[in-house]
């Protein structure tokens, strides 16, 4: 994919404005215009993400990740951890459009993380840091990730396994699972594995995205204790 193809903040912005979701400040934006281009860069020698077009990656990946922003906002939220978070979704996309975010990434592949260490250099950015390693369902403690606000993963896995992974995060944390289609289906199924577990299902919030009009959908969970 050649650069200068495609005006990358227009596409950007035109795709927020049809979700209704306020675009970040101009420094921001160049922010997330550099780590597209550096995506670009490291994918043809890499397997960071899907090989797709350059409008679509937009979609698929950066503005996907950002549909996160009014939660975060509405909550409040001055921490985030991002579990498998492979090219940085929706964790480091979210670092740039909101720099006062402290955040964690979590992923077992060297070849990402330091492609994750690489941007977050080129972009000066600080309170981030990124963990190599995958997260167990077998995890008898919560390791030293802090309390984070909020809890994501964007496509490790389904809902039930994931919460299990998270089992022991502290008590009263928010967990955002990002999903697709097969939400309502996951959200049975974890519904049916785990009835008396520590989780409650708050809310869904659902987006259309406006290029390909794929469902999206946000399934937020706290825990009782």
């Amino acid at each position: 994919m050649a650069e200068g193809r495609l005006d990358f903040t227009a596409a950007l912005k035109n795709g927020l404005k049809a979700l209704n979701i306020p675009a970040p400040e101009a420094a921001a934006l160049a922010g997330l215009q550099r780590y597209f281009s550096e995506l670009e860069k490291w994918g043809r020698k890499i397997n960071l993400v899907a090989r797709a077009a350059p409008e679509q990656i937009i979609e698929n990946h950066f503005l996907d990740s950002l549909t996160l922003l009014p939660l975060l906002a509405d909550m409040e939220a001055q921490s985030l951890l991002d579990v498998g978070s492979g090219a940085g979704f929706p964790g480091l996309a979210l670092k740039i459009a909101r720099p006062e975010l402290t955040v964690t990434l979590i992923d077992p592949r060297q070849k990402r993380v330091s492609f994750l260490r690489h941007v977050i250099r080129g972009l000066h950015l600080d309170n981030i840091k990124v963990i190599e390693e995958r997260l167990r369902e077998d995890k008898e403690a919560w390791p030293d990730y802090g309390r984070p606000d909020i809890i994501t993963c964007r496509s490790l896995t389904a809902i039930s396994p994931f919460l299990k992974m998270v089992t022991n995060c502290p008590p009263h944390s928010t967990i955002i699972c990002m999903k697709g289609p097969k939400m309502k289906e996951e959200l049975k199924a974890w519904q049916h594995d785990d009835p008396a577990g520590p989780f409650k299902h708050t809310k869904t919030l659902h987006f259309t995205m406006p290029g390909n009009k794929a469902e999206r959908a946000l399934a937020v969970f706290t825990k009782n204790h």
